[in-house]
């Protein structure tokens, strides 16, 4: 990407509690016209600092609707990487259900201000 997006991503549950990341976006992948993968290069919220490069994949995405899930390992520990291209690589289509339990994504629904 030419251009730089900052992505934020924040999490607030019941149960998990709260957390959160900022970065920004250093690579999509689009696997098709509704779903691929984004990786992040970590500005705040990095676990391991010596890992900044984070994926975030999406699906299911519409004009209104997208399900977005940070790649973690399936024992729930980090899947961040330190490099760009160790990212591009681990955070692959083929990969996608390694890294996100897609059962318990809930959709995220576009809401509009007035």
């Amino acid at each position: 990407m030419t251009n730089k997006s900052t992505f934020q991503y924040v999490f607030d549950d019941p149960e998990w509690g709260n957390f959160g990341f900022k970065g920004d976006i250093r690579f999509v992948s689009n696997y098709s016209s509704s779903s691929g993968a984004i990786i992040i290069e970590l500005t705040q919220g990095a676990t391991n600092p010596g890992k900044p490069f984070t994926g975030i994949y999406y699906r299911n995405l519409t004009s209104s609707t997208v399900q977005l899930a940070n790649a973690i390992n399936p024992d729930y520990s980090s899947a961040d990487t330190a490099t760009l291209d160790e990212a591009k690589t681990k955070f692959t289509r083929n990969k996608m259900d390694t890294y996100v339990s897609w059962g318990i994504v809930q959709p995220y629904t576009k809401t509009t201000s007035q």
